[in-house]
């Protein structure tokens, strides 16, 4: 589907792998943007798309997913699960931007898409764009990362004394660390899902072996596990995903059990060695399991990073806002949310997670 708005300009909505990955080429783009990314999660019904717009000075390029609402004949985007939002290439304008919007909007209406909601990347400098693209731009989570761009000992020298610490009691018990490819899998998985039930996580987090299998299938990904091992037991795991200029922890999993033994603060100390090792401008540790400035997760992270931090910003957009209103007193489940969320037709209803013995 193409719409042109006025001469040297233009847009395209694509979901043809071959035709995304023509479109992001010589843009660097991290690995979010990539086609085989998007498409890992996708519910039956959901679609990865890119939306491409061009001037004769540029080009905003956009991914998310395309979700149909069940039993209507609406759907709306997201951006898939991690960070997104358009991007800027080139020289822009707060009116050319104006313009691409309305050409992604109008679109999205004809297609009876009803909303957006986009995760915004934190590492990408997104506030030229992301305040003009949607209707709400909210700062919801502080997220941390370590700067790469120095030398590796001073990178170092940013972990703080008690974590410090906490890497030499690992090395003293004899915990090690092992990177792996696709045949970590099957290691990862079971103790992945465990971690998810200790922590009651919601279902969307349970992702099965295909997501790791597509993964690694994928010439256009580049991911590694790391394990952390004490006496030939797998104690601890995480999968890290590269992109051209950041590293990102993915996904993390730890026996409960071994934890005093300190194997996550080894494996984040090998995450940052070996992301540096690949050249990479930051590694992205994400944020805290809440929002709250004292999250237990988000500490730990921060003590590895000089605290350094970003935050993560929501954008939310109604693209009909009677459709919404009709979605939400038909959709939403009762009683109404005590805190926001958006869409409001989404919001689930409370229900337990899966537990490990009913992974697939």
């Amino acid at each position: 589907m193409d719409h042109s708005t006025d001469a040297g300009t233009s847009g395209a909505f694509i979901r043809d792998r071959d035709a995304w990955t023509s479109a992001i080429r010589g843009h660097d783009l991290d690995v979010y943007y990539e086609f085989d990314y998007v498409a890992l999660d996708l519910a039956d019904g959901d679609v990865a798309e890119l939306f491409v717009y061009s001037h004769p000075g540029g080009t905003l390029l956009h991914p998310y997913v395309c979700r149909p609402v069940t039993g209507t004949p609406y759907s709306d985007t997201v951006t898939a699960y991690g960070y997104g939002g358009p991007v800027l290439r080139g020289a822009w304008t707060t009116a050319q931007v104006l313009e691409a919007k309305d050409t992604f909007r109008a679109s999205c209406r004809s297609r009876s898409i009803v909303t957006e909601t986009i995760r915004f990347h934190p590492l990408l400098d997104q506030t030229l764009i992301g305040p003009d693209w949607v209707d709400a731009y909210r700062r919801r989570q502080t997220t941390t990362y370590v700067d790469l761009r120095r030398p590796l000992a001073e990178v170092l020298e940013d972990i703080d004394k008690r974590s410090q610490r906490n890497i030499r009691k690992a090395e003293r018990e004899a915990v090690t660390v092992r990177p792996a490819g696709s045949e970590g899998i099957e290691t990862f998985v079971p103790l992945y899902w465990e971690t998810m039930d200790k922590r009651h996580a919601a279902e969307r987090y349970y992702f099965g072996r295909q997501y790791f299998e597509a993964i690694f299938a994928s010439d256009r990904l580049d991911a590694e596990f790391l394990f952390a091992e004490r006496q030939r037991e797998v104690i601890a795991g995480c999968l890290v995903l590269y992109g051209p200029e950041f590293a990102h922890y993915h996904l993390g999993a730890s026996a409960r059990e071994h934890l005093s033994h300190r194997p996550n603060h080894l494996l984040f100390r090998e995450m940052i060695n070996r992301s540096s090792a690949r050249g990479k401008r930051a590694l992205h540790l994400g944020g805290g399991a809440t929002p709250a400035a004292d999250d237990s997760l988000l500490s730990f992270k921060k003590s590895f990073t000089g605290s350094r931090q970003e935050q993560f910003v929501l954008g939310e957009s109604v693209f009909d806002q009677s459709a919404y209103l009709a979605l939400c007193q038909e959709l939403t489940p009762a009683p109404a949310a005590t805190t926001p969320w958006f869409p409001l037709y989404r919001r689930p209803a409370v229900q337990a997670a899966p537990t490990a013995s009913a992974h697939p």
